[in-house]
């Protein structure tokens, strides 16, 4: 299952750990990207709903992109993206998506984020990047962060909810791709629907 994330620790590390050097530290909430009809996942331009205890959002996937809900479990991820015709594994440019709890303020939560990177990446640059908005009209706040010495570049959008702090990512290894997948980042903000702080989810029996 997808988890919850402490702030301090913000990133999830992709397959061989070619992407990133953050580590994951996980809280027993979960988060469970649920498939039905009229929402179809491993589709192209697919749309899911993702819950938890206090949060549940809804992401469609790009034009041209594949929303996966089975490559990227090993690895806690419900909700992966990338580009159709590749896969999890194999692509230059995917994207993830997480709920972070929440005990700081969102500019705390970014911070945290940029303070882990550069410890752990000394050529590591982060700039702010220009604010996007969501479905529901939110203000998502976007942070770049690159390490060419290690093929990282990255989008970061941070939404702030009542009890979340919501993250879309972009990760790809090489500038090129990055250029070209940002619009596709963008789109998928821009889906972004928040659903309710208060979920109430059953034991299966």
């Amino acid at each position: 299952m997808l988890k919850k994330t402490k702030l301090s620790s913000l990133r999830a590390q992709r397959g061989n750990l070619r992407r990133s050097p953050r580590t994951l530290c996980v809280l027993a909430m979960t988060i469970i990207l649920l498939s039905i009809p009229v929402f179809a996942a491993n589709r192209e331009d697919a749309s899911g709903i993702l819950y938890g205890k206090d949060n549940a959002y809804i992401l469609q996937a790009p034009s041209g992109w594949i929303l996966d809900n089975h490559s990227g479990v090993s690895e806690g991820l419900h909700a992966v993206f990338y580009p159709k015709g590749s896969t999890w594994k194999s692509s230059d440019c995917v994207m993830y998506t997480r709920a972070l709890a929440k005990d700081k303020t969102i500019n705390e939560v970014i911070d945290a984020d940029i303070t882990e990177f550069k410890s752990k990446s000394a050529t590591g640059q982060v700039s702010t990047q220009a604010n996007l908005m969501t479905g529901d009209k939110k203000t998502a706040l976007v942070r770049k962060f690159v390490n060419k010495e290690n093929k990282y570049y990255e989008l970061g959008a941070y939404i702030d909810e009542s009890k979340t702090v919501s993250m879309i990512i972009l990760s790809c290894m090489t500038n090129e791709e990055f250029k070209k997948s940002t619009s596709a980042f963008k789109e998928t903000v821009g889906s972004y629907n928040f659903l309710a702080d208060k979920v109430n989810i059953m034991d299966k029996k």
